[in-house]
């Protein structure tokens, strides 16, 4: 199984101070390009010396140790799981036991994740929903608006990339509601804002390109 690295107080200015799990870059799916293309922002700067670190099991402690940790958190605290990485899994194949484990922990808390995972692939999409199914939230993330528009037709939650400068609100090609994510570091963050963690919403949340992403974010968008 899989290591991962749990911080019960990460003070990251975007997350706000939150229980997180950092998870090893081989969890990364193949049909995530943006390790390639330059733009996860998990490869730079110090939480890239993080990662690093986390991937080649210099920092970190068992699966099974981490999951005894999420179990302890309180019902309705707020953490995320892969602030870096994603869920455990093979070739684009979601790994259903260990995702039922990571759920299965959470309880009552409010976790909640982004994946890469195809929802199309395997056995991903009822995986997908099984982890929905409670207080877990898991974002499919998808690269540009007409995969958003592709991947609102399972009926679970979306986010996508959005070029920089984006309006607060926009449309994808089929005319779903796309809302930019409101955070102002410092002010408005993951955990006073909790839009993340809502699965019911009929909307797609979307993260703007910046800094050194802005290139890449034209290429996934053209």
């Amino acid at each position: 199984m899989t290591n991962l690295h749990f911080n019960p107080a990460s003070a990251n200015r975007k997350t706000g101070t939150m229980p997180v799990v950092t998870s090893p870059r081989a969890t990364c799916p193949p049909e995530c390009p943006l390790f390639d293309l330059n733009f996860c922002y998990a490869k730079h700067w110090r939480m890239g010396s993080h990662w690093r670190k986390v991937s080649s099991g210099e920092r970190g402690e068992s699966f099974a140790d981490v999951m005894v940790k999420i179990r302890r958190l309180a019902a309705g605290v707020i953490w995320r799981y892969g602030v870096a990485g994603d869920f455990p899994g093979t070739d684009g194949h979601l790994d259903e036991n260990a995702c039922c484990a990571i759920t299965s922990a959470n309880g009552r808390s409010d976790g909640y994740a982004y994946s890469h995972y195809s929802p199309f692939k395997g056995n991903n999409r009822a995986i997908f929903w099984a982890m929905n199914s409670g207080s877990f939230t898991v974002n499919l993330s998808s690269d540009n608006l007409t995969m958003a528009d592709d991947y609102m037709t399972t009926g679970l939650p979306v986010v996508t990339l959005l070029p920089e400068g984006s309006p607060k609100v926009t449309y994808t090609p089929k005319g779903h509601k796309v809302i930019k994510c409101p955070a102002v570091p410092e002010k408005v963050t993951c955990s006073n804002c909790r839009l993340c963690t809502r699965k019911g919403r009929d909307f797609i949340i979307g993260f703007e390109a910046h800094g050194t992403g802005r290139k890449a974010i034209n290429k996934l968008e053209n």
